[in-house]
């Protein structure tokens, strides 16, 4: 059994999560057999595209953030830059 979140989730059904290293995309694609999404209301988006603005703008750079990355959003904190740039966190993994 997997239990995880998603960044964000459509109304329309579509699951939407961006992960730094892929660790919580590949478990949901290939791990356990029986897989449970527990998702706060917060995270609920109206469509696809809303869901990917709410996992961009306000999911990744929190992410950024509390890994200590080095990238614009993780410095600034509000948004994505589409910098394209590899996390490089501040502590060692």
């Amino acid at each position: 059994m997997y239990l995880c979140s998603a960044n964000a989730v459509a109304e329309t059904g579509e699951l939407v999560n961006i992960d730094g290293t892929g660790n919580r995309v590949s478990m949901t694609l290939f791990g356990p057999e029986k897989l449970y999404f527990v998702v706060g209301v917060n995270k609920i988006a109206e469509d696809l595209p809303a869901a990917m603005e709410r996992a961009r703008n306000v999911a990744a750079p929190k992410n950024a953030v509390r890994i200590g990355g080095k990238t614009p959003c993780a410095v600034k904190g509000d948004k994505c830059y589409r910098c394209e740039s590899p996390i490089i966190s501040a502590t060692p993994r």
